[in-house]
């Protein structure tokens, strides 16, 4: 959310005044601001004992961030698809008159050995992303709301939303053909699961960091 710099200005001038920070989010919030809104500006500037309202620094992001979180929707991509996969190669298995070759023309075996390396490569990326980035938050927690970051999280959250629709529209297809077998069920079962732990992941994630904000403002 870009900053209003009317609003900006307001806080800025109320807050040189010597206007207890209470008292100016309770008037921009009775004025029909969003409590989002001017939380977001009264924490833009510090805390300190000044003659005039001191300007935090932006959290603009950085290559570095952009290298990071780039490579963390990479990898989490990628663990979600082989962990997904590596279930449905079980399922096969559990169900061979319905199992098909895959991607690569191999046995459900082999099939269940690439899902399986894959996983641990593109699992091991995401958690080392996911603590360099948890290591640099804790260092210059203003990074936890990087334009990066949160560009990471909501694009996660669409892509999650845009999976788990086609997911339920694929389900209620072949349900209206009376085509729903257990493997397909399970398999879309499986879907559904993943989708759901990694939307309700972020989401939280989100809500969060969200939360921390109001927090450090009314406090």
């Amino acid at each position: 959310m870009a900053s209003d710099p009317e609003l900006s200005a307001f806080v800025k001038d109320a807050l040189a005044r010597g206007i207890p920070r209470a008292q100016i989010k309770e008037a921009l919030l009775s004025a029909g601001w969003m409590e989002k809104q001017a939380c977001k500006a009264l924490t833009s500037y510090a805390e300190l004992e000044f003659p005039i309202p001191v300007p935090k620094p932006k959290a603009n992001g950085s290559a570095r961030e952009f290298f990071l979180y780039a490579v963390l929707l990479v990898s989490l991509s990628f663990t979600a698809y082989y962990l997904g996969d590596l279930i449905f190669q079980l399922i096969n298995l559990a169900y061979p008159a319905t199992s098909t070759t895959g991607f690569f023309p191999q046995n459900p075996t082999d099939e269940i050995r690439w899902s399986v390396a894959s996983l641990i490569v593109a699992f091991s990326v995401y958690l080392v992303v996911c603590l360099l980035s948890a290591r640099d938050i804790k260092k210059d927690a203003s990074k936890r709301a990087s334009k990066y970051r949160y560009l990471l999280v909501y694009t996660i959250l669409f892509i999650t939303v845009i999976i788990g629709m086609s997911d339920l529209t694929i389900l209620l297809y072949h349900f209206l053909r009376g085509e729903v077998g257990m493997p397909f069920f399970l398999k879309v079962l499986t879907v559904g699961i993943i989708t759901a732990a990694i939307f309700g992941y972020y989401l939280f994630d989100l809500r969060g960091a969200e939360a921390g904000l109001h927090e450090k403002e009314n406090g």
